[in-house]
């Protein structure tokens, strides 16, 4: 367990595993997730087998990603970044705001083959953050 993921206390950092196991259980084709800090910390990772991810360094770029997407909302006005989706040859990566986490900022990133449709990536992911915020919510 990382400092940060000690931190951030062992229930939460259960929780968030517990999540994220079961977003990839659930999500045909979803070959990561991990939840990070805002500043580029991971809680907690999950990758499914056979696939070789760092998540320290998705973590990072998560938290960098979010940023620009938060940047780009506030240069438009239209209020704060909800996800950031990045669309690769191979891959849909999607990174997410943890609703309620505004104490400590949470991201979600999640990568997923292109078998499995955008809106599915997005639907698994979005259960999975509510899940990590009511825990959140529940523990604070």
């Amino acid at each position: 367990m990382t400092d940060t993921a000690m931190a951030m206390g062992s229930a939460l950092v259960a929780e968030c595993t517990e999540s994220l196991d079961t977003m990839l259980a659930e999500t045909n084709g979803m070959i990561m997730g991990m939840i990070a800090t805002s500043d580029g910390f991971v809680v907690a990772s999950v990758t499914a087998p056979g696939r070789n991810v760092d998540p320290n360094r998705i973590a990072a770029m998560a938290s960098s990603g979010h940023a620009l997407g938060e940047t780009v909302a506030n240069e438009l006005a239209h209020g704060k970044c909800n996800n950031v989706i990045i669309d690769t040859d191979q891959l849909s990566i999607v990174f997410l705001s943890v609703p309620d986490t505004d104490d400590s900022p949470l991201i979600l990133g999640v990568a997923a083959t292109k078998s499995v449709s955008l809106g599915t990536v997005l639907y698994g992911a979005k259960h999975c953050t509510k899940r990590i915020s009511e825990t959140v919510n529940t523990t604070v």
